[in-house]
């Protein structure tokens, strides 16, 4: 999580207000010809994608021992499909925003992580 939110904070297009106020603006777009052929992927999937595997972690790793699975299952499910809708929404300017299929393909790569990454806390019993 942290790791999207540098990412967000050095490399966004726009400065933020105290930003303009210490009169710094001028370096923000700068730092994103640093990335390359990159730089929309690292400015903008990455942190969504980073974000998400860290929110699917933290269900996991917080809720995933508990007894009550099916609970659990669900909230994840829900969670899980949450940006898929989003983008979906977007693509039918339902919400506002830009469509973004690499978006999803981000979404799915790290949310999939999560899940392998964290796989034996889903799978260990219980203890009642």
């Amino acid at each position: 999580m942290g790791i999207g939110l540098f990412i967000y904070l050095y490399y966004r297009d726009t400065p933020l207000l105290f930003e303009q106020w210490l009169g710094l603006e001028h370096q923000v777009g700068s730092r994103t010809n640093e990335l390359g052929n990159w730089s929309s992927f690292f400015r903008y999937n990455l942190p969504d994608g980073l974000w998400f595997y860290a929110l699917l972690s933290a269900i996991i790793l917080i809720w995933g021992k508990l007894p009550y699975r099916n609970d659990f299952f669900l909230v994840f499910s829900t969670v899980f499909a949450l940006p898929y809708l989003l983008e979906t929404g977007q693509y039918l300017k339902w919400f506002s925003g830009t469509f973004d299929v690499i978006d999803m393909l981000v979404y799915s790569a790290f949310g999939l992580l999560a899940i392998f990454l964290h796989y034996k806390t889903l799978t260990k019993p219980s203890h009642d």
